[in-house]
């Protein structure tokens, strides 16, 4: 009975294992699959941040419908912090398994990573149909 009991309180902490994980830096984002209301599968976004004594801190969580709600408004949130300290990063894309700096001066996708890495853009033409 003890141990049903001990098991009942903990269940509460346990919490369901991540389908998949990733990591960039001190951040990392678990992903964890969640049954919805109508039978299907949705999946939760778990962010959280690496702090200095190796612990991780959880800061959001984002529910799989809104996820690129969340990415434009990080983008946005990004736009903004370079253009109070006057220094802006330049934004990325992720495209096949790549991350690239979007650098609209010299129109080409940079990798993150291999800056000799490049795809050029090619300008469309728009006509009037």
């Amino acid at each position: 009975m003890l141990k049903w009991i001990s098991k009942l309180f903990n269940r509460a902490e346990e919490t369901e294992p991540f389908v998949n994980v990733f990591e960039r830096s001190n951040l990392r984002a678990g992903v964890t699959a969640q049954p919805r209301i109508c039978g299907h599968t949705g999946y939760v976004i778990e962010l959280d941040c690496l702090l200095e004594d190796g612990q991780w801190m959880p800061i959001g969580t984002i529910a799989d419908f809104s996820v690129q709600d969340a990415v434009v408004l990080l983008q946005q949130a990004a736009d903004f912090i370079g253009d109070v300290y006057g220094v802006r990063q330049l934004p990325t894309v992720y495209v096949r398994g790549k991350t690239y700096f979007v650098d609209d001066r010299l129109n080409e996708l940079r990798s993150v990573t291999n800056p000799h890495d490049r795809v050029e853009l090619c300008p469309v033409e728009y006509t009037d149909w």
